[in-house]
């Protein structure tokens, strides 16, 4: 039996989007398969954050070996956390956050980031606070992740982004936890004294 499973996939890419111990056992076998991609120009780890398969996902952002593939884009330009940031998974979401190898401002092919594309997936109306597309959203300004290629700051002076990745560095879980509690306590104390 080859490799490929035909169609542009190999026989890891549907793996992503089930067991993770058949995508262990894979990339064992194969360790080099890890950066094949699909027809779309998607990793196993594009895939595993589309099916939120967060298993696969925390296994790759945990094992160094694969830390080369977590910025990898398809071919509209998305990572992971772009797909993560889409689909709304918080939990996928946090994973990637917390790797200090992943990109936080890396815009796709229409130039978004994934800051802006979470500010463009929170759909209009009333929410809680922790909706998890309104945690993603404000974890990453927390982190002061860029809006996208160019914007205007409140002063109405242009800025041109990506930041450097020394000023991303900063970000991290001392980040995520503070701002879950804060927004917990809200959430709590908005229910109780309605």
């Amino acid at each position: 039996m080859g490799f490929c499973a035909g169609n542009g996939t190999t026989h890891l890419h549907p793996l992503a989007a089930g067991r993770l111990s058949a995508v262990i056992a894979l990339l064992t076998m194969f360790p080099g398969c890890a950066g094949l991609r699909d027809s779309d120009g998607r990793t196993f780890v594009h895939v595993a954050a589309r099916k939120k398969r967060y298993s696969v996902v925390a296994h790759a952002c945990q094992t160094p070996a694969l830390s080369g593939i977590l910025n990898k884009q398809d071919n509209e330009g998305n990572t992971a956390l772009h797909l993560a940031v889409e689909a709304g998974d918080w939990w996928i979401f946090a994973c990637l956050f917390v790797n200090k190898q992943v990109d936080l401002n890396l815009p796709n092919s229409s130039g978004h980031t994934p800051l802006e594309l979470s500010i463009n997936t929170i759909p209009t109306g009333l929410y809680c606070l922790l909706n998890s597309r309104i945690l993603i959203q404000e974890t990453l300004i927390a982190a002061n992740a860029t809006r996208g290629i160019s914007w205007m700051d409140a002063a109405g002076t242009e800025e041109h982004g990506p930041q450097s990745e020394a000023e991303n560095e900063e970000k991290g879980s001392e980040i995520v936890l503070p701002l879950y509690y804060i927004l917990m306590y809200d959430a709590v104390d908005f229910l109780f004294n309605v």
